[in-house]
């Protein structure tokens, strides 16, 4: 479940045990999203066209990113 507010998002993951809940700012929230972008990446889930672009840019420089990420198609 997600909730938001002006400045924060919460994340709750149900587990086995009891919930995960993850607070995390607007730029803390865009980093993680662009986190799980670079798994799917690895993954090769072709998801990409389905991705804002603003996702697709990315934080990291392009060094770093060249090496985690595989070459655009």
């Amino acid at each position: 479940m997600t909730t938001t507010g002006g400045r924060q998002v919460s994340l709750r993951f149900e587990t086995a045990g009891e919930p995960l809940v993850m607070q995390l700012s607007r730029r803390g929230m865009h980093l993680w999203l662009q986190g799980l972008v670079m798994v799917l990446a690895k993954a090769e889930w072709n998801l990409s066209q389905a991705l804002p672009a603003w996702l697709q840019s990315g934080v990291l420089p392009p060094s770093v990113r060249d090496m985690l990420l595989p070459p655009s198609v």
